[in-house]
This record gives C-alpha cells, structure tokens and sequence, in this order.
C-alpha cells in the first residue's frame, strides 16, 4: 500500500512538471525535445491511470525518474533558444 502511494506521488510530480514544461514550450523547441517531454507526459498519466500494483523496484525507478525529471538543472534546453534564463 505504501509502495502504490509512493509511486503515484513521483508518477503525478512527473505529470506537474511535464505539464508546466510543455506550457513554457516555445516556437524554436527542439523536436526531439517536445516529443520526449510529450511521451514521458502521457507515460507517467497512463502510468497513474492503470491499475497499479506497484513493487518496490517500480517505486524506485518512479521516484528516480521524477527526481531527475523535477530537479534537472538542464531545462534551458527545453525552451527556445532566444529567451534569456538568467
């Protein structure tokens, strides 16, 4: 039970920010880099979605995947070229 909340914690912080980085997408976004953030998107809600029966090693890879996701220093990549970060 513990495990099942774990993971669908970590599925919807994936969903929050997949959500929040496809908003911030601009004109000049990579292909590439839209259709990955738009398939990880769809993944993590199919992932909520379906009947989980989560096990330890799924909640860890979830909870892997949304610390890299979350906490990626790199989003400069995701949005255009010509907005300035900073």
């Amino acid at each position: 039970m513990i495990a099942t909340i774990i993971g669908a914690i970590a599925v919807l912080a994936i969903i929050c920010k997949g959500v929040f980085v496809l908003n911030r997408m601009g004109c000049g976004t990579r292909h590439g880099i839209r259709w990955a953030w738009i398939l990880m998107t769809v993944a993590a809600a199919g992932v909520l979605l379906a009947d989980m029966h989560a096990t330890w090693p799924h909640v860890i890879f979830q909870c892997a995947v949304a610390a890299v996701v979350v906490f990626d220093r790199r989003t400069i990549f995701c949005w255009s070229r010509h907005e300035t970060h900073g």
